[in-house]
């Protein structure tokens, strides 16, 4: 096995941050735009931030799957949320 600037070992990760966009990242704390900003890079789109009595709460989409990210930072692939 060769480990050098060729092999899958000498690569750097290149992953960017992908932005949230502004009128949300105001709404949501720090670890809830990392998440987001992690799903977003891995093909979801944010539909909205809803203002949640408790806590604003981040709703994607992927695919044909509904995503939130919760206050505390948790994914939940499976709300139990319906978008009109």
């Amino acid at each position: 096995m060769v480990f050098g600037a060729r092999s899958a070992f000498g690569l750097k990760e290149r992953r960017k941050k992908v932005a949230v966009p502004e009128q949300h990242s105001k709404k949501l704390k720090q670890f809830q735009m990392d998440r987001v900003s992690d799903l977003i890079h891995m093909g979801a789109n944010l539909l909205f931030v809803r203002n949640a009595e408790m806590a604003p709460l981040a709703v994607l989409e992927h695919g044909h799957t509904l995503l939130t990210v919760d206050h505390h930072g948790l994914i939940q692939s499976d709300p139990d949320l319906q978008v009109r």
